[in-house]
């Protein structure tokens, strides 16, 4: 028999401080803007330790996807059980600027969200695409 419990959200966190979203907007080389969000993943973080020592992970989304789709906020929850997420909109979706070349110019955005994770102290950045990403 499988059983559930349900946890105070500070036991879950072990005494780490919770460290909220941050949402922006980057610029890309080609000077399209494009949405962006961070959620550092409070679970992995010891806050005696810089973000370097957290892997981060790009989420890139897939044709007519966005930031705030249910489907990428689900997979950028999974993500932050194992370290920080930066999940994005491509050019023509979302809140984001510019039109979508569906996949030729798209490899700016998913730079400059690549650059803003390195910006932002992690060492180690993963990508992670679906379809178009």
């Amino acid at each position: 028999m499988a059983r559930s419990t349900v946890r105070p959200h500070s036991e879950t966190t072990r005494g780490t401080p919770v460290r909220s979203q941050l949402r922006t907007f980057l610029r890309t080389s080609d000077g399209v803007t494009i949405d962006a969000v961070y959620d550092p993943g409070a679970v992995v973080y010891d806050a005696s330790r810089t973000p370097a020592a957290h892997p981060v992970f790009v989420v890139a989304h897939g044709f007519t996807g966005a930031v705030d789709r249910p489907h990428v906020r689900r997979v950028a929850r999974a993500f932050t059980r194992h370290g920080a997420v930066v999940t994005f909109s491509f050019r023509g979706h979302g809140a984001s600027g510019g039109r979508s070349t569906v996949g030729d110019r798209e490899v700016l955005d998913l730079a400059a969200a690549v650059r803003w994770a390195r910006e932002l102290g992690h060492a180690r950045v993963g990508t992670v695409g679906f379809s178009m990403g």
